[in-house]
């Protein structure tokens, strides 16, 4: 029964990551131009009686630009399913339905943390129309991996979405709460399923364990998605996992949540479930999803990607949509994702020891 229950879920999400990927790559055909979207002429204040005064312009605009001309192709290093997918999913499909010039294609590229996402993007012509999408796994892999880049390859775009992790166990697992677990794991050996080394959530559990004296029996998978289907199965004791991941396993009750890797309770997380801080243990290292550009693109297209992110993740409809996903409707301008992911290598550099060793 239990095992029904699980294909049953993993069908109806095939089915939707299908529909959004519909969604994502045919909104608008292939080879439909926009119309060039020209800047109002700039106008000049009547001068007033006094003739001492100036004339009062308008505010300076934006030189007008006539990008995007096609499509724009998204890169992940991610397979379809992962939190990164259904962020990048949600976001574009809000960013069309707002601005129907702007059509994307979401190409997914699983392994290398991201990696082959870069090399992919970076096969194509440096244009704008060629983007990746990644997560703080992007950047703390460049310090605990082998990676083919760095961050000063890449220039930011905007953050779509955070989110933050949660420790689970299978419906029926012996451990009620987090205390239960944390105290088996002191006591013997507990099987934790993870995504791969460099993830936030592979991070914080070995943060714990380390804080804690766990001794967890770390079983890496290629994305969370994994993670957690290993254990509703109960092929793994414990796991962690991004809430979107999370959410339709939980919804069928193949899974419980006992706790949230979280400064405070996230809204879209149930109500009973307790921050680690709640648990006794101060950790805060949350994702952001966000968007990245080839260093040398074109300064039209890169400003028309920055102003089209920034007006619609800051709509409603946009955060509604994040929230409907599990994601925490999270913006961040360029400089402010620069120092995001600078944090994320600083984070990664300070427990490479632990991670590695």
């Amino acid at each position: 029964m239990k095992t029904r229950k699980i294909l049953a879920v993993l069908l109806a999400l095939t089915m939707v990551f299908a529909l959004a990927a519909c969604g994502s790559a045919g909104s608008a055909p292939a080879k439909t131009e926009s119309a060039p979207t020209e800047a109002p002429a700039k106008t000049e204040a009547a001068p007033t009686e006094a003739p001492a005064a100036a004339p009062t312009e308008a505010p300076a605009e934006a030189p007008a630009s006539d990008f995007p001309k096609k499509n724009i192709t998204i890169y992940l290093g991610n397979k379809a399913g992962s939190t990164v997918d259904i962020v990048v999913r949600t976001a574009t499909n809000i960013i069309t339905q707002q601005h129907p010039e702007y059509n994307f294609i979401i190409e997914n590229r699983p392994g290398g943390s991201g990696d082959l996402g870069y090399q992919e993007m970076m096969l194509q012509p440096v244009d704008g129309y060629c983007l990746m999408a990644g997560s703080n796994t992007n950047f703390s892999g460049t310090i605990i991996k082998d990676m083919c880049y760095t961050i000063d390859d890449l220039k930011p775009i905007a953050c779509m979405s955070g989110d933050y992790g949660c420790f689970i166990v299978p419906a029926d697992s012996p451990f009620e709460t987090m205390d239960d677990l944390i105290q088996a794991a002191k006591e013997g050996e507990v099987s934790l399923s993870t995504s791969s080394i460099s993830t936030i959530h592979s991070v914080y559990a070995h943060v714990l364990a380390d804080m804690a004296g766990l001794n967890f029996n770390f079983i890496y998978n290629d994305g969370s998605a994994d993670s957690v289907m290993m254990v509703a199965s109960g092929d793994a004791q414990c796991g962690t996992a991004p809430f979107p991941n999370i959410k339709a396993m939980y919804e069928e009750d193949l899974i419980r949540i006992l706790c949230q890797v979280s400064p405070e309770r996230l809204p879209h997380i149930p109500a009973d479930v307790p921050t680690i801080g709640e648990c006794g243990y101060e950790i805060d290292y949350g994702a952001h999803r966000s968007l990245w550009a080839p260093k040398d693109i074109p300064d039209d297209a890169y400003n028309a990607l920055v102003a089209v992110c920034e007006e619609v993740f800051n709509t409603q409809e946009y955060k509604d949509a994040m929230n409907a996903a599990g994601a925490v409707p999270k913006y961040m301008a360029p400089d402010e994702l620069l120092a995001a992911a600078q944090r994320d290598i600083e984070y990664a550099t300070t427990y490479y020891d632990l991670l590695v060793g």
